[in-house]
């Protein structure tokens, strides 16, 4: 009886530390599609050296649809955009540190591992003059 519960209990825990890598692979392409296809327009004009979006005033909440906050840039009235990107968190007004985007690259995570209704503004700062220049994309987060 002792023999057949202890090799019982070492199947369970062999299963249990087996299960544990699973949740540390990357995420799936479905859940990325799930996260990419709920993403939310963004436009700016970028007459300010370091536009925020939505707003100053206004602010995006995560969700449990991705465990990240993903950027792109779809549109730009010059082809060779590239900017600096980050995020700064509302309740904190703490900021991470700078991405590189550049135009054509797709999409870049600008912060990882956000928990879920965390409120947050993106603030753009491009490498080159912006006067002018109206952008468009996405945000998934």
């Amino acid at each position: 009886m002792i023999k057949s519960l202890g090799k019982k209990w070492s199947i369970a825990l062999l299963g249990a530390l087996l299960a544990l890598p699973l949740g540390l692979l990357p995420a799936s392409p479905a859940y990325a599609a799930a996260c990419y296809d709920g993403a939310t327009i963004w436009y700016a004009t970028a007459d300010s050296p370091n536009p925020l979006l939505p707003s100053r005033t206004e602010h995006y909440t995560t969700s449990p649809r991705c465990g990240d906050i993903n950027f792109k840039v779809a549109q730009t009235s010059n082809t060779s955009f590239n900017a600096l990107v980050r995020v700064c968190f509302v309740r904190t007004g703490e900021c991470n540190g700078w991405k590189s985007y550049r135009w054509g690259n797709g999409w870049l995570v600008i912060a990882s591992d956000v928990l879920d209704n965390t409120t947050f503004r993106v603030e753009i700062q491009s490498t080159e003059s912006m006067h002018g220049i109206r952008v468009g994309g996405f945000l998934a987060y």
